[in-house]
């Protein structure tokens, strides 16, 4: 294995990030309104999107690390590609095989580049300022 060196508060902080920028664009104020089957998350629920958060953080640190990356513009454009090559093309099966919308896919899909983005951003930031 690639051995790096890993920012576990850059980690930490992407994580709660990405639980912030999820709490916004779900909530009323951006897409909440158009995700009507989601219910209200319970507390365990909210803990294991953080752990979620916490491991695509974690993942994201040590793609961040391995490839070098140094500047946030770089970083950003490691997470879109991560997004497009494995997050947006597996979310796009619920459309082309199960009962999701279209629309709902740019909702959820749209939120992880965000997240991602935003993740990398932030972890490149505080590793290398």
């Amino acid at each position: 294995m690639f051995e790096v060196d890993i920012n576990f508060i850059a980690v930490v902080a992407a994580a709660v990030l990405a639980m912030v920028i999820g709490a916004l664009w779900y909530s009323p104020l951006l897409f909440g309104k158009n995700m009507k089957d989601c219910e209200k998350p319970t507390l365990i629920k909210r803990l294991a999107a953080f752990f979620n958060c916490l491991v695509v953080a974690l993942v994201l640190a040590y793609f961040i690390e391995l490839t070098a990356v140094a500047d946030i513009t770089e970083a950003a454009i490691l997470a879109a590609a991560i997004w497009l090559g494995f997050i947006a093309t597996t979310l796009i099966s619920g459309v082309i095989w199960g009962k999701e919308t279209l629309k709902v896919h740019l909702i959820v899909a749209g939120y992880y580049l965000v997240s991602y983005v935003a993740m990398s951003i932030l972890i490149t930031w505080i590793t290398y300022r």
